[in-house]
């Protein structure tokens, strides 16, 4: 099925040419020497950022290109000559080998339609019961004989960590479309499923070796407001005891005591796109939506944040806005501050939460909102999002809050 995958986003953030044969020998492999034994030792030293895999004796690293998996004896169970339309991917797609198969999305990094001949491999699924062998991730974990403690010695804390009956999966988050997700059987602990996805043009090397790291007209003309505005559609935001309007520079929470989390965040946006950064003070993570207002591609420094929030339990940084609504505020309070203000409220049955939402316009995409616990009687959870007026594209923005959403858990 096809997929727009990368929407405008991926591309926005990454993609600068596309997919060629000239290309094609531009992705660099740890190895490409095939061995002559199927049990050959293999050794990948690098990190699992690095997004590198071993399979029949031959390493990789996404995105890979198809030719690249091809020439290494790979047949792919489909037409070779269909076209991807531009800046889209094709899901799940099988490749196989002397008995063993993985799943791979193919991807087209191009504006312009191009032939699965001529694309990438940016994401695999691998699965021990299909590989017939051995199959080795980065820093020399080896599927179907790892555990649990063994791969988060080796990898560091995931970003998250969802059990049941059956399965215990952990999700490692590098940026945009940068992740991993791997699981093992609950029972044994052993690691049975990785799945590796890096939908990233081989060409952005030369993007962030160009990309000038000086601040921008732009950061240098931002203005953090001198107090918080008595106006809820300012976008004047107190949060972790430092003012901002937003949207605010990523320059300008660094200035505050914030630091960008590398592993995490884009390196490079490109200019009027998105992208995404994790932003670390005090043991607390900040993961939002960041646009380049700059005319030219830039570091992630001086990308705009879009959005902030705090919460009681996840996310616990102070916040205030406007009419003096803040986190931990009496409900009785909070419905006084906000008895002349015009606002949508939505309940959750399940939680014992109402959420009030205060929209800028009918577009819905610059609000505050204010979660109310019922159960305490209290605001639990603030979130203001702004974007800058005139640059603003629905698609994009609806996908990368959506993106956000799935990782800022109880906001």
């Amino acid at each position: 099925m096809k997929r727009a995958v990368l929407f405008c986003l991926l591309i926005a953030v990454f993609a600068l040419g596309g997919c060629s044969k000239q290309e094609e020998k531009s992705v660099p492999l740890a190895s490409q020497e095939e061995s002559e034994q199927e049990d050959e030792e293999v050794s990948i030293e690098s990190e699992l950022q690095s997004f590198e895999f071993s399979i029949k004796g031959v390493n990789y690293r996404l995105p890979v290109t198809y030719q690249e998996l091809t020439d290494n004896g790979w047949e792919y169970k489909g037409e070779d000559t269909e076209e991807i339309s531009g800046e889209s991917y094709l899901e799940d797609k099988k490749f196989q080998m002397e008995g063993a198969s993985l799943s791979a999305d193919i991807t087209n990094f191009s504006v312009d339609p191009m032939p699965i001949s001529e694309c990438h491999i940016g994401k695999v699924t691998l699965k021990t019961q299909d590989a017939g062998e051995k199959i080795t991730l980065p820093g020399n974990i080896v599927m179907q004989e790892a555990t649990v403690v063994q791969v988060t010695d080796a990898y560091g804390t995931p970003r998250d960590r969802y059990e049941d009956q059956e399965s215990i999966t952990l999700t490692y988050e590098y940026g945009v479309y940068r992740k991993a997700v791997l699981t093992f059987d609950a029972d044994t602990e052993i690691l049975n499923t990785a799945e590796l996805c890096n939908q990233t043009n081989p060409e952005d090397a030369e993007l962030y070796k160009a990309v000038k790291k000086g601040a921008t007209q732009e950061v240098k003309d931002y203005q953090a407001p001198l107090m918080v505005s008595n106006n809820i559609m300012d976008f004047t935001v107190e949060y972790g005891g430092s003012l901002y309007q937003l949207p605010a520079p990523v320059q300008a929470f660094i200035d505050n005591g914030w630091e960008v989390d590398e592993e995490r965040s884009d390196e490079v946006v490109k200019s009027g796109q998105y992208g995404y950064v994790t932003l670390v003070k005090e043991g607390q993570n900040l993961y939002v939506v960041v646009y380049n207002y700059g005319s030219d591609a830039t570091v992630i420094q001086n990308c705009f944040v879009t959005s902030v929030y705090g919460d009681l339990t996840v996310t616990k940084v102070p916040i205030r806005v406007a009419h003096d609504i803040m986190l931990g505020m009496r409900e009785s309070a909070f419905l006084a501050a906000i008895e002349d203000l015009t606002y949508e409220k939505s309940d959750d049955e399940l939680t014992k939460t109402s959420t009030y939402f205060f929209y800028l316009d009918e577009e819905k995409l610059d609000y505050t909102s204010v979660t109310v616990d019922s159960a305490l009687s209290m605001v639990s959870g603030i979130k203001v999002v702004h974007y800058q007026e005139g640059e603003k594209n629905q698609v994009q923005i609806i996908q990368a809050m959506e993106d956000v959403e799935a990782i800022q858990k109880g906001v």
